[in-house]
């Protein structure tokens, strides 16, 4: 038996890959993988269901139900997905027959993560039915046979090669010897001899240092900004704080994973750089275990120093932008230390191959170069470039809105093409030089440090792909004008009961009555945002404000704006809705419901209970025009109290139906008595009379209390100047955070460039020796500094401008943008976008002439 075939068999991996292979078969013909409500399926049961009705045609038809071509589009694609699952589990299952007979499973293995991978996102675009114990515990086992099987493969062939050298390295028996016989004591010359290498090398330890603060300052503020609002509360919050959570909804997990990025490269070169230096300890005579202790003494003061001066740099901004501390502390202190410690202990996982040499003297650069995959370069580019085009489909569509975990898509599926694709390249490049013998200094730096140049270049471009395809996007749309208020003071949804009541503040005002209904919508806000609800059905349900087409017209004529022409179906099909919002706000659906087709709503008041398994029986998939402007006041900034309009004849025929007592057939609360307000009343005051106004209204929705019982946030009447203003203060809110965040990623483009040439300096240094050595010129190495440079700028740039720019140009799309809308975003865009890439160039170009000084 060969020494391969042996160390393959004595390799634990192999016995760990046998075992997940067992469990996932297991888990597959056992567990439930799908889940509809209180319904389950696994793989074979819901298989044999299908097979049962007749095909995947027929079951679609039945479960999702006719008209819902959405759902049943969802539904087929869920079917045919299974069977990745099928040809993972007989590609796991041949692979674990493979490894007991000895043999190799690299391409078995990197099939399989491929089709988990594909699987995972075909499973999260077409999302008919939900996931299962069963789906998580087999996507967990092929993650942990990807990551723990490659670590248990590392570890062995480190062993490996330790054995091999510790058998060559006899000399070195005796120089263990003498370490272990140390009498226990150093002299005062070896502490100075410490302190002098640390201050010698005190910048790597600066940039460790202020890359952890600023983590832990960032995190600290944005936990406390989140509980300085009151926290993330939905239900009855005002507009501020709707935008308040919704920023730091989107900002905390993509600083987290920047920040992982960023501390992952910086830990890297700062622990390679003192590998060397831990190796001129042990000449010295150092114990292992003492090495041990300055290295772990060294690593925890950084981590401890970055988080006691990021708490107080973050106490301290916060204490500057008005957030009280005061009775928060222990609220936001704790979810902030948590989180940075999470991106520390992440990012120090990311470099766990440096920890692997116990003994720092066979840590070198020869065996620190970090080899280039052999396989599956055009998988990973085809993966890759699959969900960058999901990812680019589902921000197409308006239902999704402007979710920042879309770009999340684009950026991972970018990630994956670009290592597949750089590996491809670097190949046909390595065969080229065989052939031409030119390109070789070019070359090398890939080749020996193809993951940490890799990940830098991702880096570098996922930092602007978010700065010029959303920030910027948005920050232009910020520079488009308010629209002009609605002509009313305030605006009542009321029961045609409480009109006399209304009637006697013709003196105080102006009066105009129009018939309406309130419709509802499976969910009214985006449920992450939300705390946990234990409720049986979708929760809150979104009110709007149904009327005629008659009444629609009248409500664009008193506002000035011209009507749209309508096509409205007298059955009520199809619709047309209003969005009341901003040009500034971020698009969405009338509902945030994901699973129906999009336009789902019901007339009527909120229902407490209903099958969950058949949403879109309760409510109705319609089909819908869009339409963004303000008639009566943009009371929710858009999130609720929407306009929808009907058909003329539709509406009188559900209005008298509607005015009635309630339905006994539907589950609405028990306290109401019909379903919803039937009037829309618009008040005019005169000077100095709100508060008479006021007084009546308050009364009225104090009458009606129980419609507010199960949503705060939906009142009886509203002011639209208050309104107004609490939208202002929102959007002046996103804006600034907007701002912020734009300048941040900014920042940290310039930072990122910054930590790959600082960490990068003296092994660039000795590079550069060695080639004036050679006979290179000072000339022909300023080239060869600077045509690395233009790589890493020049690609980085190109491809998050060429990626961005989809997103970027679907925006006035999604936001409704009128013509002269989009011919100012346009300007404003440029304008920014210009600015940012000039800035850009020109402090990379002086950066680039820094430390080409600095590193040669």
């Amino acid at each position: 038996m060969s020494n391969e075939k042996k160390n393959l068999q004595q390799n634990p991996s192999r016995y760990f890959r046998v075992l997940t292979a067992v469990l996932f078969l297991a888990d597959v013909v056992l567990a439930p993988w799908l889940r509809e409500g209180n319904r389950s399926f696994s793989v074979r049961v819901f298989i044999q269901s299908v097979k049962a009705v007749g095909g995947i045609e027929k079951f679609a038809l039945t479960e999702a139900g006719k008209g819902n071509t959405e759902g049943i589009a969802n539904l087929t694609m869920n079917y045919w997905c299974i069977y990745l699952i099928i040809v993972l589990g007989a590609v796991l299952l041949l692979r674990a027959a493979w490894l007991l007979a000895g043999r190799k499973e690299r391409f078995l293995s990197g099939t399989a993560y491929a089709l988990g991978l594909l699987y995972l996102c075909a499973f999260m675009i077409f999302n008919y039915y939900g996931y299962s114990g069963g789906m998580i515990v087999g996507m967990l086992l092929v993650f942990l046979d990807a990551m723990l099987g490659k670590y248990l493969d590392e570890r062995q062939a480190l062993r490996e090669a330790e054995a091999a050298l510790r058998a060559k390295e006899q000399a070195e028996k005796e120089e263990k010897k003498r370490r272990e016989a140390f009498p226990g004591r150093y002299g005062s010359e070896f502490y100075r001899v410490i302190f002098k290498n640390f201050r010698a090398n005190i910048r790597d330890f600066l940039l460790f240092l202020v890359g952890a603060v600023l983590t832990m300052t960032v995190l600290l503020v944005i936990w406390g900004m989140e509980q300085g609002c009151g926290g993330i509360r939905l239900l009855g919050a005002s507009a501020l704080q709707q935008q308040i959570a919704s920023s730091l909804k989107q900002l905390l997990p993509v600083f987290m994973f920047l920040a992982v990025l960023m501390l992952s490269l910086i830990i890297s070169g700062y622990l390679r750089t003192r590998m060397k230096n831990y190796s001129m300890y042990i000449a010295l005579g150092i114990r292992n275990k003492t090495l041990i202790r300055i290295i772990g003494l060294e690593y925890g003061t950084c981590i401890l120093t970055a988080l006691a001066g990021g708490i107080l740099l973050g106490l301290a901004t916060l204490k500057i932008i008005g957030v009280p501390i005061a009775g928060n502390l222990l609220r936001m202190l704790p979810p902030a230390v948590l989180c940075y410690l999470l991106v520390v202990l992440i990012s120090t996982l990311v470099n766990y191959h440096i920890f692997e040499f116990k003994n720092v003297l066979r840590y070198n650069r020869s065996s620190a170069n970090e080899p280039v995959p052999r396989y599956g370069a055009g998988v990973m580019m085809g993966i890759g470039l699959f969900v960058m085009l999901g990812s680019l489909g589902l921000f197409a569509r308006r239902g999704s809105g402007e979710d920042l975990y879309i770009l999340g898509g684009l950026i991972a599926g970018f990630g994956l093409f670009l290592y597949g694709a750089a590996t491809r390249i670097l190949k046909k490049r390595v065969a080229r030089l065989q052939v031409t013998e030119t390109g070789l200094l070019t070359i090398l730096p890939w080749r020996n440090r193809f993951r940490t140049n890799v990940r830098f270049l991702f880096l570098l471009t996922a930092l602007q792909i978010m700065l010029f395809g959303i920030f910027l996007p948005r920050l232009a749309a910020q520079g488009i004008p308010t629209e002009k208020t609605a002509p009313y003071d305030y605006v009542a949804m009321v029961y045609d009961s409480d009109l006399p009541d209304l009637q006697g503040l013709k003196k105080e005002g102006t009066l105009q009555e129009l018939p309406m209904l309130r419709a509802t919508t499976p969910l009214g806000a985006d449920i992450s945002r939300l705390k946990k609800d234990y409720r049986t059905v979708l929760w809150p349900q979104g009110q709007h404000i149904a009327v005629s087409e008659s009444s629609y017209r009248k409500l664009c004529r008193q506002a000035g704006k011209t009507p749209k022409k309508l096509n409205l179906s007298a059955d009520g099909h199809r619709v047309h809705i209003v969005m009341q919002q901003n040009a500034a706000s971020e698009a969405h659906n009338l509902e945030w419901y994901s699973g129906g087709g999009g336009n789902l709503f019901r007339l009527g008041q909120p229902l407490v209970a209903y099958d969950r398994n058949q949403v879109t029986r309760t409510y109705i998939p319609h089909d819908a025009t869009y339409e963004r402007t303000n008639l009566v006041g943009a009371l929710h900034a858009g999130n609720q109290e929407n306009i929808l309009v009907l058909s003329d004849s539709y509406f009188r025929s559900v209005y008298s139906q509607k005015r009635q007592a309630r339905d006994p057939s539907v589950s609405i609360p028990p306290s109401a008595v019909k379903e919803g307000p039937d009037q829309l009343v618009l008040i005019r005051v005169k000077t100095g009379q709100n508060k008479a106004v006021e007084s009546v209204l308050e009364k009225i929705q104090k009458r009606h209390s129980s419609d507010l019982q199960y949503d705060e946030s939906i009142r009886t009447w509203y002011g639209v100047a208050k309104a107004e203003k609490n939208n202002e203060a929102a959007a002046d809110f996103a804006r600034r955070m907007e701002e912020m965040t734009a300048v941040g990623l900014l920042l940290m483009v310039l930072f990122t460039f910054c930590i790959r040439y600082s960490l990068a300096g003296a092994e660039q240094r000795k590079e550069y020796r060695l080639l004036g050595t050679l006979g290179m010129n000072d000339r022909e190495q300023e080239k060869l500094f600077n045509r690395e440079a233009r790589t890493y700028v020049l690609c980085s740039m190109g491809a998050a401008l060429v990626l961005s720019a989809p997103f970027a140009a679907l925006l006035p799309f999604l936001r409704m943008f009128r013509r002269s809308q989009s011919l100012l975003y346009l300007r404003n865009l440029l304008g920014l976008g210009g600015g940012t890439m000039t800035v850009l160039l020109l402090v990379l170009t002086v950066l680039t002439r820094y430390y080409r000084r600095v590193n040669r």
